[in-house]
């Protein structure tokens, strides 16, 4: 049985459509929603606005990411691959997030707590309990800061690593 997709989904995918060619900031609520047959009012029961559709993205391809570990033969490693192919497969798109809204910081912040969050979470999972977590925060936080600066480079074109 195929999936269906949801109507956040199908926003965030209009979203998406629509920043492949314009300036995010250029975007507006009325065009995200018109582009896949929605009204401003089906956007706003979903959304604040499009820059909580965009937090809502991310969050969510990381969650799917990193849900998929332990489960027919993921690693943590292939997590974190997936994650940087995710980043080259979507380097446009994400460049002209960093470059047309409140730019590197607010980029960084979001993608280091979203990491942080989700890193914690898998760790809860793994040790079985928040003595570990806590042990471990200091690491936690270098690691997640350290990859959204990264990443942010590597879109900006600051970086020239590129993915495995």
């Amino acid at each position: 049985m195929v999936e269906r997709k949801t109507t956040k989904q199908l926003l965030a995918e209009s979203f998406k459509e629509l920043a492949e060619t314009r300036p995010v900031n250029k975007i507006t609520i009325q065009e995200i929603a018109g582009n896949c047959g929605y009204s401003p009012a089906t956007f706003y029961r979903h959304f604040n606005d499009k820059f909580d559709l965009i937090a809502w993205d991310y969050t969510s391809g990381c969650r799917k990411m990193m849900s998929r570990i332990g489960k027919d033969g993921v690693t943590w490693e292939c997590s974190v691959l997936s994650g940087c192919q995710y980043l080259f497969e979507h380097k446009k798109y994400l460049k002209n997030l960093l470059l047309n809204t409140n730019g590197h910081d607010s980029f960084i912040r979001y993608m280091s707590l979203t990491n942080m969050e989700l890193l914690t979470d898998e760790i809860k999972r793994k040790a079985g309990g928040e003595g570990t977590v806590q042990e471990l925060l200091p690491l936690i936080k270098i690691y997640s800061y350290g990859t959204a600066c990264l990443a942010a480079e590597y879109l900006t074109g600051e970086d020239m690593i590129q993915p495995g």
